[in-house]
């Protein structure tokens, strides 16, 4: 049996659909992850002004337990930014041309001055760049990003490659007094397949979509992951890398702390109660 709906039924309607959207999960800024990796290769780069460059030197190393706790944060006050998009010619690893077309956002980045010194980089991997780290205070950096990868064969030589990419970064940097630097960072990365097209590379995720990525898709079926820790040293003239790289094998994703700033869906959520509010004072007038 279907009741008529009166002015005040609708009213509290309203209401309940303003509160639903109001009490909705609240956009993420501040999280947590915690991650468990084996490196098991390493590789070593050098670049200089005016002299010849030897070429990469990778070979394996005993397989290396490697943990660690990052805390990002994201969203407005941490510098998102919409996604841009960039297309450029390229080789695959067979030396087959592709055409690439990639829409990269910024999630967040937070840059800091006078961080004391973190366990990032292994002391095995410190021992090989020849690096010792400064007791005082650090330069960090803090950054998670996201990228749709969108790679075509000109010539039909292969399928098309359509991935979806996140990537979290922490970095410390200490400059000396003689103008040299020393630094260590930690890198982790996810890539899932993904329908990227032409038309969808540049949409941008809302920080919830992007938390709920980070903590629902990290096992997903076709996906991989990659982990890489590095130390460097060098100066204005010369520079040093070595890299510790393999693959994570436990991952959670912990929202801290989130801003009470509705995001979009909220938004229609309270103009559609304030729509149900107008209707029901036009029928109290005509009741009048």
């Amino acid at each position: 049996m279907h009741k008529k709906l009166n002015g005040r039924t609708l009213a509290a309607m309203a209401v309940a659909v303003m509160t639903a959207g109001i009490s909705a999960p609240a956009m993420a800024e501040r999280i947590e992850l915690t991650f468990t990796g084996t490196l098991t290769g390493s590789w070593s780069t050098m670049s200089c002004w005016g002299c010849e460059i030897p070429a990469p030197v990778e070979q394996l190393i005993t397989p290396l337990s490697f943990s660690q706790t990052l805390i990002i944060e994201i969203g407005g006050a941490a510098n998102i930014s919409g996604t841009s998009v960039y297309e450029y010619p390229g080789l695959d690893i067979d030396g087959r041309d592709t055409w690439n077309v990639d829409g990269a956002q910024t999630m967040g980045q937070t840059n800091r001055s006078g961080i004391a010194p973190a366990s990032i980089a292994p002391a095995e991997l410190l021992s090989w760049a020849g690096a010792s780290l400064p007791g005082g205070p650090a330069a960090e950096e803090i950054a998670a990003r996201r990228t749709r990868m969108l790679t075509t064969y000109p010539d039909g030589a292969a399928p098309d490659q359509r991935r979806d990419v996140w990537d979290a970064y922490r970095s410390q940097t200490w400059l000396q007094a003689d103008g040299s630097y020393v630094a260590q960072s930690v890198q982790l990365f996810h890539w899932m397949p993904y329908p990227v097209t032409v038309g969808n590379v540049g949409e941008a995720l809302t920080t919830r979509q992007f938390v709920e990525r980070l903590q629902s898709d990290f096992w997903c079926t076709g996906c991989l992951n990659s982990l890489i820790v590095n130390a460097s040293t060098g100066n204005d003239s010369s520079s040093r890398n070595f890299y510790y790289f393999g693959e994570l094998t436990a991952f959670n994703a912990r929202v801290l702390s989130a801003s009470a700033v509705p995001e979009p869906s909220t938004y229609a959520l309270m103009l559609a109660g304030v729509a149900v509010i107008g209707m029901a004072a036009r029928r109290r007038r005509k009741s009048a």
